[in-house]
């Protein structure tokens, strides 16, 4: 009895992990963090309209680089995600 159950949730946690990755802000295209998606993101929040939207990006945006000049990619693509949320 208990060998079905366990194998059915093993079955369907392993069915679920992938669909969960797919669906990450960090495994989407574009939020590799390196000096171009900064820029390229930069151009995008100096067009936003709203102006608490675009101050939010912007700062985003200058805590990604500074998270670039010292090595810390995984704070870096966490800052530059939330800057492309803004827009």
């Amino acid at each position: 009895m208990l060998k079905p159950v366990l194998a059915t949730a093993l079955f369907f946690a392993a069915s679920v992990a992938p669909l969960y990755a797919a669906s990450s802000p960090m495994s989407k295209p574009g939020t590799e963090c390196n000096a171009a998606t900064i820029a390229d993101t930069q151009t995008k929040a100096d067009a936003i309209p709203n102006a608490a939207h675009k101050k939010i990006a912007l700062r985003q945006l200058t805590l990604a680089t500074d998270s670039l000049k010292a090595h810390k990619l995984s704070d870096c693509r966490s800052h530059l995600s939330r800057a492309m949320h803004e827009i």
